[in-house]
């Protein structure tokens, strides 16, 4: 009984916090990276705050493999926070590919007139 596994580590905490090479911390590693490419924190090793869409979009696709290939074996926290975070990245990757084809269409817009549109010179 899944909900019953569920109440069962309800008052515990995500195993392995404190231990460097856990599954936890090798998630938030992931999660950094591609919160970084997302342009959400300053990359780790250049310090600056730069958005790389393809490389945040293969950052969220290693964690749904993650999740994927994990499903049934993390506990129940890291699988809730595995489901979280993943949920969250998707969610500002496609905010900024929306904002970015805007503001595209907006400089497109902006090179072309009417006239030009029509062939009126």
């Amino acid at each position: 009984d899944h909900e019953a596994e569920d109440e069962e580590y309800a008052g515990e905490d995500i195993p392995g916090a404190d231990d460097p090479a856990s599954f936890i911390n090798f998630l938030s590693t992931i999660a950094t990276n591609a919160a970084a490419a997302l342009g959400a924190v300053a990359h780790p090793a250049t310090g600056k705050r730069t958005l790389d869409l393809e490389t945040s979009k293969y950052w969220l696709e290693v964690m749904a493999m993650l999740r994927d290939k994990t499903k049934g074996n993390l506990h129940p926290k890291e699988a809730q926070l595995l489901d979280g975070l993943l949920a969250d990245m998707r969610m500002q990757y496609v905010q900024l590919v929306r904002a970015t084809e805007e503001k595209l269409k907006a400089q497109a817009a902006q090179k072309f007139s009417g006239a030009d549109i029509l062939g009126k010179k």
